[in-house]
C-alpha cells in the first residue's frame, strides 16, 4: 500500500485524509463554496463604479455607421509630465560625462595614431642608417639587378613584350 502524497508538494502524508499538508501548508479538503466577490460571482458595486455596461459595436458595419468609436485610456496624472529639476541636472551631468569621456577616446587615439606614425619613421630612418653603413663598408659600391643576373639585349626585348 503506497502512502498518500500532497497533491501540492508531494510530500508523504501522515494520514491518508489530513485537511492540511504539514511540509507545505496546503488545504488538501476542499472548503465549503463561499461566494467570493469578483472570483466566484459578479461584483455589482465594481461593475456600478465602473464604465457604463452598455456596449457600442466594434464590428466593421459599426464602424462604417459611425457608431464605432475609439476611446483613449485616461492618463495617469504625471504619467507625462517632464521630470524634475535634479532629475534633469543628473541628466545634464551624465551628458556632460560622457562627451568628455568621448573626446578623452579621441585624444588617446590621436595620439597612439601619432606615436605609431613616429616610430614607423623612426623605423625608417634606422633603416636608410642600416644601408648607408652598408654601402660604407662595401666601398661605396652597391649592387644593382643588373650586376648579380646580366641579361643580354635579346632576352631583355622578349622580357619587355
Amino acid at each position: 500500500m503506497t502512502a498518500a502524497r500532497c497533491s501540492w508538494c508531494s510530500a508523504e502524508l501522515p494520514s491518508p485524509t489530513p485537511e492540511t499538508c504539514p511540509s507545505c501548508g496546503a488545504s488538501l479538503v476542499a472548503a465549503p463554496t463561499q461566494d467570493v466577490p469578483g472570483v466566484t460571482q459578479v461584483d455589482l458595486d465594481a461593475l456600478r463604479r465602473g464604465q457604463p455596461t452598455t456596449q457600442r459595436s466594434r464590428s466593421l458595419l459599426g464602424f462604417i455607421s459611425g457608431e464605432y468609436q475609439v476611446e483613449e485610456p485616461a492618463a495617469h496624472e504625471g504619467v507625462l509630465a517632464p521630470p524634475p529639476d535634479d532629475v534633469r541636472r543628473e541628466m545634464l551631468r551624465m551628458e556632460i560625462a560622457a562627451a568628455e569621456a568621448e573626446v578623452a577616446a579621441q585624444q588617446a587615439e590621436a595620439m597612439l595614431e601619432a606615436a605609431e606614425a613616429a616610430e614607423a619613421a623612426e623605423a625608417a630612418e634606422a633603416a636608410e642608417a642600416a644601408e648607408a653603413a652598408a654601402a660604407a663598408a662595401d666601398g661605396g659600391e652597391t649592387a644593382t639587378i643588373e650586376d648579380v643576373a646580366p641579361v643580354s639585349a635579346a632576352e631583355g626585348d622578349d622580357r619587355a613584350s
